[in-house]
């Protein structure tokens, strides 16, 4: 199967109202390290990863992916959101959703979601209502669902936003476990140390535009412009 990657955002703009949300954005994501977004409230971060999901067509701009013009039709790819969403049924019935289009016996398929199920320990609630999980168990059985096909892209805003320190860091084992599992990670965050400790390079955005794609470790030094100096003075 051919990649649908790099995927190549070039001159994006998104305005409503005349007010711009996003203008002239530049980005290309290839097959790597996670790459992290970051910036204040306001930023433009959910903005910017909903269009290069999909979800939103820009003002003006485009979106390749593979690099052409004329896209993959179904690219490989898929989107949590802050708040995960169940649906109204078994924590079971989730991961089987997401399994539909492979061709599996009910066999095959009951071994995936028990083994996905036990990566992120809950495999002894397979049978219980999804939406009564924790926000924290929710958000890792989104995360796993969205992963069990092997995307090659996954989109994550703000995978650990309102979550107990002990769930954020099972959260962020997940996140690097499926990095390393080949999915190319593109992540939204506020917390400066998870940052550290996942991104391979990080996008920080300010006010509708892209201000530096760097390395982590080149965005972690000292000298930095105002505006991202203030944000990691701030936060």
């Amino acid at each position: 199967m051919n990649s649908s990657l790099p995927l190549s955002l070039e001159k994006i703009s998104f305005k409503v109202n005349n007010k711009y949300f996003l203008r002239e954005i530049n980005l290309k994501i290839k097959k790597g390290l996670p790459k992290v977004i970051m910036g204040p409230n306001g930023s433009g971060k959910t903005l910017l990863m909903r269009i290069a999901h999909g979800v939103l067509r820009p003002t003006s701009g485009r979106v390749y992916w593979s690099g052409l013009k004329t896209p993959p039709l179904y690219p490989r790819q898929t989107m949590v959101f802050q708040k995960p969403i169940m649906l109204n049924r078994s924590v079971e019935t989730n991961l089987a959703f997401a399994l539909n289009p492979v061709k599996k016996t009910s066999q095959e398929k009951k071994k995936i979601i028990a083994e996905a199920l036990k990566k992120i320990k809950l495999l002894e609630k397979i049978k219980v209502a999804a939406r009564s999980l924790s926000q924290g168990e929710q958000q890792k059985l989104a995360i796993i669902r969205s992963a069990i096909l092997c995307p090659e892209i996954i989109f994550l805003d703000e995978p650990t936003s309102n979550i107990d320190p002990q769930a954020t860091i099972e959260i962020e084992q997940l996140i690097m476990d499926i990095s390393r599992d080949g999915s190319q990670v593109v992540m939204s965050t506020h917390n400066i140390k998870q940052a550290e400790r996942i991104a391979g390079s990080i996008v920080f955005m300010s006010r509708g535009r892209i201000l530096k794609d760097t390395s982590s470790d080149d965005f972690f030094l000292k000298d930095q412009c105002s505006d991202i100096q203030q944000f990691l003075n701030n936060v």
